[in-house]
């Protein structure tokens, strides 16, 4: 058994066995095994990788001498470690630790021949030195015909027999003095053995494909046989596109050492990178992801100049730039970075049977937008895979708008007329946002900036408390009998429900709305908690559904989001779903989620038109948009649940039986959340509701911001203002 000590880039600080380093510095970096042999692989710096440099061997113990210590360019891929160079003449020596023995000599006489199979093997490995250099030699693809067969061709073949008869007449040396009884280096030489066979069929694959190739070869066979040692069923053709794309042996190397590391690339991803025409950097940035690479995950954006912090959400931090998309539209984003395996993963995501190593949270963001773009719902902003200085992540559109829940400062847009009134009265506008219990609020142009955080003591890195600005939670009221409002969030609940979407919380979609206080749209966002292979039922994205299913009766907190199916439909809503199909589905799906994330989705698609068609029966297909204020609508969406009634008449019951206040808190507490829970059945607009209600209530009520009331009290002002005004009219002259 023998010992290779593989050198690679980096800079560290000590050679094995105290030696002093190559104009540089190395350290151990790995140690493991191939094939019996322990495997030592250390770090050189960069600039000592100009080809392969043999150092003295380390010691080793007595029945493991040290085979050869070598510089390679890059980490090497261990599997193919048998395909790197064959030693020199003075590399074997030295892996052997001592040269042939001199003959026998008297007066110039051989009297006896020493070491003879061992010269024989050095000589033969000369042969082989002399043809490899002939092969790597510069070449004339140019070069003239002969006879009809292209010159470079014919070159390349000849150089390609004289390097295979070398390495068979090698073969067949070290294969004698394998069979030779005296000689006292077998292991070196059988280890050497391996190496030559698996270096004589390389070539004879080369030598085949040259053979086989028609007209001239356009690619030197330097560049063949140096990647053809690291992957050796590259084709000529494959050989050529590395090579016309810039790629080098050592950062193709270096990519194929990522198919070695935990959850790292496979042989496909190699493949479509060199297709797809990355870089090495692209490639480590898809690998650190840990997302694989193929058409579906394709980046199709670029950040187009500098990234500003514009929040944090439970998985990520975000940021938003100027984006580029493959089509040439432009559009302002949202940048998320991919961080597997993070610390903050989502209670929720786990339970949903999101992997937590390779959560691939930037394309279920990507396939949950492509899927609202072919079912046409308009819910969903674009979002499209980006690499921005070296990290991979989604870049999604800004959404416009305001989230109905709020966490910490937040903007939203006002009508024209009331933001000049405010704009102009700074102190109207400081009194009306401390009365709805926020901090502060300023203008800018015609959006208001509202400031909801407070100072509160949290312990430091030491431990000592400190007081630190924090966010707190508000609320932006919305007119829950608007038609748009109603459609659009339900389109939203019936996407999330197909997706199997967990995370739909009231931070998590955004309401437009235009000059005059009307809904235009709804958009959800932080799409990335979704696909989950255990959500294989459309009811169960919510709390409710899910324990239903699943805690066999006991209590089960899942963190779902998300809603039960909807009891009404919009009729381009009901036919988009009804028409798509399991093999559209595949197609927007394959490569970017896991088989068992597909089939599960597919299980939702045909639980969800089962249930579309029971609301074809029940009148609960609408067919325009006015069909969405009415009072069936209103009811099948629980918007017709009294909340303060009930919260009143228990308050005032338990005042008069002397209940203390904590009894009351407590008892009132309760019943907000069974209204909750009920809201939840429902969906997304009766649990906004409920919480937007209920948060009115009690000593502390939620900061909520209403527009509507705003438009109310700043025109109230107007008509004070005009009714106080000094009369500016004069007498017309006589």
């Amino acid at each position: 058994m023998n010992d290779f000590v593989i050198r690679s880039p980096s800079t560290l600080n000590t050679p094995p066995g105290g030696q002093q380093p190559l104009d540089g510095q190395v350290q151990v970096q790995d140690v493991g095994q191939l094939d019996g042999h322990v495997v030592q692989i250390v770090d050189q710096p960069d600039h000592q990788l100009q080809g392969e440099v043999l150092l003295p061997p380390d010691q080793g113990p007595p029945h493991h001498p040290v085979l050869q210590a070598r510089l390679v360019a890059t980490p090497p891929d261990v599997r193919s470690l048998a395909r790197e160079t064959l030693p020199s003449r003075e590399a074997l020596i030295d892996r052997i630790g001592a040269p042939p023995k001199r003959d026998i000599t008297l007066l110039g006489l051989t009297l006896h021949k020493m070491s003879t199979g061992y010269k024989d093997v050095l000589d033969k490995l000369d042969n082989y030195h002399a043809a490899l250099a002939r092969c790597n030699a510069p070449q004339d693809l140019n070069a003239p015909d002969v006879d009809g067969h292209s010159g470079a061709k014919l070159d390349q073949l000849d150089h390609l027999l004289d390097l295979h008869e070398a390495l068979e007449a090698l073969e067949k040396s070290l294969q004698s003095y394998e069979e030779g009884g005296q000689h006292t280096h077998k292991d070196a030489m059988r280890t050497l053995l391996v190496q030559v066979r698996e270096e004589r069929d390389m070539v004879a694959g080369v030598l085949r494909q040259v053979d086989d190739l028609e007209g001239k070869p356009s690619v030197g066979l330097n560049d063949v046989i140096a990647f053809q040692r690291i992957h050796p069923d590259l084709s000529l053709a494959e050989v050529e596109t590395l090579v016309k794309q810039g790629w080098n042996v050592q950062d193709y190397g270096a990519m194929w050492q990522m198919t070695l590391e935990p959850h790292g690339l496979t042989e496909s991803d190699v493949r479509e990178a060199v297709r797809l025409g990355y870089d090495l950097d692209t490639v480590r940035a898809y690998h650190e992801a840990r997302l694989p690479i193929n058409e579906g995950s394709r980046s199709r954006a670029r950040i187009d100049g500098e990234l500003k912090p514009l929040g944090k959400g439970a998985i990520n931090s975000v940021f938003k730039g100027e984006v580029e998309l493959e089509d040439g539209k432009r559009m302002t984003g949202v940048f998320k970075a991919e961080k597997p395996g993070t610390e903050t993963f989502a209670d929720a995501a786990k339970t949903a049977g999101i992997g937590v190593e390779r959560p691939c949270w930037a394309l279920r963001s990507v396939v949950t937008s492509r899927l609202d773009q072919r079912l046409g719902l308009g819910v969903i902003p674009r979002t499209e895979i980006v690499v921005h200085e070296g990290q991979l992540g989604s870049v999604m559109e800004l959404a416009k708008g305001t989230s109905p829940n709020t966490h910490g400062n937040f903007s939203m847009p006002l009508p024209p007329d009331i933001a000049q009134y405010l704009r102009e009265d700074p102190e109207v506008l400081r009194n009306y946002v401390l009365s709805r219990g926020f901090t502060g609020g300023e203008m800018e142009g015609d959006t208001l900036k509202v400031f909801n955080e407070e100072l509160r003591g949290v312990p430091d890195e030491n431990g000592d408390r400190v007081e630190v600005l924090q966010g707190r939670s508000g609320r932006v009221a919305l007119d829950y009998g608007d038609p748009v409002l109603r459609r659009d969030v339900t389109k939203l609940q019936w996407l999330d429900a197909l997706t199997g979407q967990v995370d739909r919380h009231g931070q998590n979609y955004f309401v437009e709305r235009g000059e005059d206080g009307k809904v235009l749209g709804v958009k959800g966002i932080d799409n990335d908690i979704a696909f989950g292979n255990q959500i294989t039922d459309a009811n169960a994205t919510s709390k409710v559904g899910f324990q239903a299913l699943h805690s066999d009766g006991g209590e089960f907190d899942s963190h779902f989001k998300g809603g039960l199916l909807p009891t009404v439909v919009d009729r381009a809503t009901y036919d988009a779903l009804m028409a798509l199909t399991p093999e559209q589905i595949q197609s927007d799906c394959e490569g970017l989620l896991a088989p068992d994330e597909i089939a599960a989705t597919l299980a939702r698609l045909a639980q969800i038109q089962t249930h579309l068609k029971e609301l074809e029966g029940n009148g609960g297909v609408l067919e325009t948009l006015e069909d969405w204020r009415s009072p069936e609508v209103t009811k099948r969406l629980g918007l017709n649940q009294d909340i303060k009634g009930p919260i009143d008449r228990l308050q005032a019951r338990l005042q008069s039986e002397g209940k203390s206040a904590f009894v009351i808190e407590r008892d009132i507490g309760n019943l907000k959340s069974r209204m909750m829970r009920e809201g939840t059945t429902y969906g997304y607009l009766a649990r906004e509701r409920v919480l937007l209600e209920t948060g009115k209530l009690g000593s502390s009520p939620t900061p909520t911001l209403d527009v509507i009331d705003m438009g109310q009290w700043v025109r109230l002002l107007q008509s004070v203002d005009e009714m106080t005004a000094p009369s500016t009219t004069q007498d017309a002259p006589q």
